[in-house]
């Protein structure tokens, strides 16, 4: 089974070292809480820009995430319908551009809470 694609570079220069995942049982949907709206994962994933939404009224396939978690139950992961991962852009600290949905790779890796 594929890992999240978390990159080797961070190990260099973080000095942590891969974790492994597994996804949880089942599908999750993401809701807003004021107007009850979902999450969205645009075109299921595999872009850099304009990649989330949250103005579907209706959950569809898109709207579906799986979590994965590592044995510590510290970090986890968000991958959409079309098997692409959630992450922050230049492993986060913006306010702008903040989140890309990167395709599946193979590699093991770390994830963020």
């Amino acid at each position: 089974m594929s890992q999240p694609p978390w990159d080797s570079p961070l190990v260099a220069t973080t000095g942590i070292k891969p974790m492994p995942m597994v996804p949880m049982a089942g599908e999750f949907l993401i809701q807003t809480n004021l107007k009850g709206r979902y999450l969205t994962a645009v075109g299921g994933g595999g872009q850099a820009t304009d990649v989330i939404h949250t103005d579907a009224g209706t959950p569809r396939a898109w709207e579906k995430f799986k979590l994965w978690v590592d044995q510590t139950k510290q970090y986890y992961a968000i991958q959409t319908v079309n098997g692409n991962f959630l992450t922050a852009n230049n492993d986060g600290g913006l306010i702008t551009n903040t989140i890309q949905v990167l395709r599946q790779q193979s590699t093991a890796g770390r994830s963020s809470s």
